[in-house]
């Protein structure tokens, strides 16, 4: 896929599409992703009571119900976990590994400058100040932190977000790769109003892993890497490239994980 200077991506035989991406502001974004949780088992939010109830039902009056309680307890006593920190810390590690992504303005900044696709490094490494919305992490900071949601996700579809327009990004080169990755351009200067968008020369094939991802998955039960392998012919049949470039395991995963988040419904 190569998106032109309008911002339009050519997929397969001449059709095209407008980049989906949007971006939440970090409040929104973090509750949006929040409602994908599935806490149920996680004892950071259950009380002794649910704990003692869930122990029982599994195993009954055995050992294991005994020591698993006992588990819980030391949790609770060694320290207290607030249940906001124990989330926001979840959602560090997304941005940190590429299941999230966010922007921000480098700093110091310009009054005319554009954001850029933060690194996941600098979440990895970094120190975010959730109240100012502000990164520092690998020798970089960065203001202003949004988070990218796609338009057409299901976290955003039913509730009351408002999906703002993704800003044009600046070139940043510690995470143009993973940038390009995701199929969005950027200019190669502080105002875009100055600076031509970039032309992604490598590839993205996000639209069509997606469609063959939904087209084997009325196949119940196929195991991972058989999916992952699967998927790379597909793609590789319908866009005639006769390589693996661009079509690694991890690329693909990476797409499986997203789309299984997006569209829980349809997982398997």
């Amino acid at each position: 896929m190569v998106p032109d200077v309008e911002g339009k991506m050519t997929i397969g035989k001449g059709q095209e599409r407008h980049f989906d991406w949007g971006v939440l502001p970090l409040s929104e974004g973090f509750r949006a992703y929040e409602t994908s949780r599935n806490r149920t088992d996680d004892w950071r939010f259950m009380s002794l009571l649910d704990v003692v109830r869930k122990q029982f039902k599994q195993n009954g009056f055995h050992i294991f119900t005994l020591r698993n309680t006992a588990r819980y307890v030391r949790l609770r006593l060694r320290r207290q976990i607030d249940p906001l920190d124990a989330m926001r810390i979840s959602f560090v590690w997304e941005l940190s590994v590429g299941l999230a992504d966010a922007i921000g303005y480098f700093l110091p900044r310009s009054a005319d400058d554009n954001p850029v696709l933060i690194p996941k490094e600098s979440w990895k490494h970094g120190t975010f100040d959730w109240d100012k919305a502000e990164l520092t992490g690998s020798g970089f900071i960065f203001a202003d932190v949004r988070v990218l949601m796609p338009h057409s996700s299901w976290l955003v579809k039913d509730h009351s977000y408002d999906v703002e327009t993704l800003p044009a990004l600046k070139t940043f080169p510690p995470s143009d790769e993973h940038r390009k990755a995701l199929g969005i351009p950027a200019t190669s200067g502080a105002n875009s109003s100055q600076s031509e968008p970039e032309r992604l020369g490598r590839p993205s094939y996000r639209a069509q892993i997606e469609q063959a991802y939904f087209e084997l998955s009325v196949r119940d039960g196929l195991p991972e890497k058989e999916l992952i392998y699967e998927i790379r012919e597909r793609v590789k049949e319908h866009t005639g490239q006769t390589t693996d470039k661009g079509l690694g395991d991890s690329a693909i995963r990476k797409h499986i994980i997203r789309i299984r988040r997006e569209t829980p419904s349809r997982k398997k």
